[in-house]
């Protein structure tokens, strides 16, 4: 068995509750051996995730795994020394916190394999499978006490929206934006442009505070993803249809150039479920 022995840390929303998550089916999956993790609080957006989950309880000789030593070992040789370890009746235990740095490097299957969303929202989407869609994401001000320069500038999500009507041939039907801060400037500013230079497409806004996993589901469904350094938008990229992905050509270059690993590891993925398509 592979298995978080404690609770996750409350303050994760969503985004790092996934992660957890996926790291643990992950390696799980891919060494043939059961899990444990800790109950999400979101878990009933999510099909079968109530009946897989199982009591975390190892052993006492388990072997600990930290962040570190996932980082700093060949992802294959830790699922087969699971896999050994397992077959000896001993447990690995993984050691909070393990957030997204882990994603890229240990991603052996689709997390849409075993992270699939109830699909029980009212949507326009079920009118016109066909049609093609834009997904825009806003995280507001709340990314000032984290890193001011990710509170992303108009200017980056107009030419990010005309990167995809140009790929589309402008054939759009609807823009979908999602945001948890309807005060953002850059948010109010886009929307203003859309109604003054693209009028002939659909504007559809999310429904914000108390509905995030309804947003996460239509983002997920979209065809373009305009996205945010979060960890919100970033999941709505992975699970669902595949899609074309647009990030910050400053974030990303920012972020590369200070060496952080997941912005890294990210700008060179070329994962089948998740890889940057264009920079704005």
């Amino acid at each position: 068995m592979v298995f978080y022995s404690e609770q996750l840390n409350p303050d994760y929303r969503l985004g790092n509750q996934l992660f957890a998550y996926n790291l643990v089916r992950q390696i799980a999956t891919a060494a043939s051996v059961t899990w444990a993790h800790p109950v999400l609080r979101e878990r009933r957006w999510f099909q079968e995730m109530d009946a897989t989950e199982v009591a975390p309880i190892g052993r006492e000789d388990s072997i600990r795994f930290t962040q570190a030593d996932l980082l700093d070992r060949d992802p294959h040789s830790v699922v087969a020394q699971v896999a050994e370890l397992d077959k000896a009746g001993r447990d690995v235990e993984l050691v909070q916190p393990i957030l997204g740095e882990t994603f890229f490097k240990y991603s052996f299957v689709a997390p849409g394999d075993f992270v699939r969303m109830r699909r029980s929202y009212p949507s326009r989407f079920m009118r016109d499978p066909g049609a093609k869609r834009v997904a825009v994401h806003f995280r507001g001000q709340d990314f000032l006490a984290w890193d001011s320069r990710a509170v992303l500038d108009f200017t980056y999500y107009r030419n990010a929206l005309e990167h995809c009507v140009a790929d589309a041939g402008g054939d759009i039907a609807s823009v979908w934006v999602f945001t948890d801060d309807p005060r953002l400037q850059a948010y109010r500013t886009f929307l203003a442009h859309l109604s003054a230079r693209h009028s002939n497409i659909a504007v559809v806004r999310g429904r914000r505070i108390g509905a995030p996993l309804a947003d996460l589901w239509r983002m997920s469904q979209c065809d373009y993803l305009i996205s945010t350094p979060s960890t919100f938008s970033f999941w709505g990229g992975v699970l669902g249809k595949k899609k074309k992905i647009v990030q910050s050509r400053e974030w990303m270059d920012q972020q590369t150039s200070e060496g952080v690993r997941f912005w890294v590891e990210m700008n060179a993925s070329r994962l089948p479920f998740y890889s940057i398509w264009r920079k704005a």
